[in-house]
């Protein structure tokens, strides 16, 4: 058997991507080394699963809102959050007033420390402008989100906007609270109506589920926390560089060193704080996706939750997409002036049109293209295009039996 073309079973897909070559034998140690790797993410995945199936089972049954211990930490997480940011701001007030440090020494570093104060933040979010769809131009799909509102007992949404992703989502945003709801137009077209009902439901049961991770409290704990993460990155391409002063190249690589202790210390509460709302984030998209099956059925919510799995499918065929390659757009130019006849096709027996190497010219000599090579013309003087071979033969227009 070829081994380019290995033996497969057509119904149960067996041996349909055949292994790999075989990789070189472990030493003892590696092995004992990759198995107890393996037996620790067995069981990492074994505690998920029952997790989850534990939280599934509960809110399945409705007499838990999931409210232990991992949520109060969380919370008190968050206010950690929100005491640093606060800590700074009134450190860079006492500074700037002079309270704590009188004189310009201490009214330079106040400055300094409001602008990290302005940079450690609480994020509230901003609504999102581009693709916004006013209510005016769009009455029945507000009116269609306003009845799912109404059905599953939430506000009213504020702003509605589409984009280009394949998904929905939504969120409450800014400090007015305004609440916006985004839909991804790819995953809105291939859906059926009432599976758009189901992600309608499922996003705005997000108001009224329980998710914490939304709040006012944590949920702007966390965009902070994301947002000191991106602030703290330390760049390393300015010291590689070479093109600085010995004294800035240490200093740079000081400041690095620090900014990369800060870097891995909001990392590790980032991971903190998903980790202990995981349990109550399960429950909330559980609960999100019970409100959709009461809104629609069984059948329209699975579908949605299918569609949705497709997102790295409708990734590749726009990749493909853009990959084609585009045709240029003809020049716009004055039409060509012609009688209205039409030219015999060059394949027509009684019309065969001849390389310039039969019309008594010297082999190897073309000859260019006047009014003479032409032929035939009409009496208004209009004649056919001029047709290149591909091989960068002319060709002699002259019909074959006027030679």
């Amino acid at each position: 058997m070829n081994e380019r073309f290995p033996t497969w079973c057509p119904n149960c897909e067996w041996n349909l991507i055949p292994p790999g070559p075989a990789a070189d034998p472990l030493t003892p140690r590696q092995q004992r080394r990759a198995d107890r790797a393996e037996r620790r993410d067995e069981a990492v995945r074994r505690d998920l699963r029952n997790r989850s199936e534990q939280v599934f089972t509960l809110v399945s049954e409705g007499g838990s809102d999931l409210r232990d211990r991992a949520t109060t930490a969380a919370y008190a997480l968050a206010g950690v959050v929100h005491l640093v940011s606060l800590t700074v701001l009134l450190l860079g007030l006492g500074l700037v007033t002079g309270l704590l440090l009188p004189g310009w020494p201490g009214r330079i570093l106040g400055v300094i420390a409001l602008a990290v104060a302005f940079q450690l933040r609480p994020r509230l979010g901003r609504p999102a402008r581009d693709g916004l769809l006013p209510r005016a131009a769009a009455p029945t799909l507000y009116e269609l989100v306003d009845r799912v509102c109404e059905a599953a007992g939430a506000p009213k949404v504020d702003t509605i906007v589409v984009d280009g992703d394949w998904n929905a989502s939504f969120a409450v945003l800014g400090l007015r609270r305004r609440r916006q709801l985004t839909i991804g137009l790819p995953l809105w077209t291939v859906l059926s109506p009432q599976q758009r009902v189901a992600v309608l439901a499922h996003e705005i049961g997000h108001c009224v589920n329980g998710d914490n991770r939304r709040g006012l409290w944590t949920g702007s704990a966390l965009n902070a926390l994301v947002a000191w993460y991106r602030l703290t990155l330390p760049d390393w391409t300015r010291s590689r560089s070479g093109s600085l002063g010995l004294i800035v190249m240490i200093a740079d690589a000081l400041a690095n060193r620090v900014l990369w202790v800060l870097n891995r210390t909001v990392r590790a509460l980032v991971l903190l704080m998903n980790r202990l709302w995981l349990r109550s984030g399960q429950a909330a998209e559980y609960r999100a996706d019970l409100l959709a099956v009461r809104l629609t059925s069984v059948a329209d919510t699975r579908g949605t939750l299918t569609a949705l799995l497709h997102r790295p499918t409708f990734e590749t065929v726009l990749h493909r997409q853009r990959a084609v390659p585009r045709r240029r757009p003809r020049p716009a130019g004055p039409p060509r002036p012609t009688c209205g006849r039409r030219w015999p096709r060059p394949s027509a027996p009684s019309r065969r049109w001849r390389p310039n190497a039969g019309c008594g010219r010297p082999p190897g000599r073309t000859a260019p293209w006047t009014a003479r090579t032409r032929r035939p013309t009409c009496g208004c003087g209009c004649s056919p295009p001029p047709r290149p071979s591909s091989t960068g033969t002319r060709w002699c227009w002259t019909p074959a039996g006027a030679r």
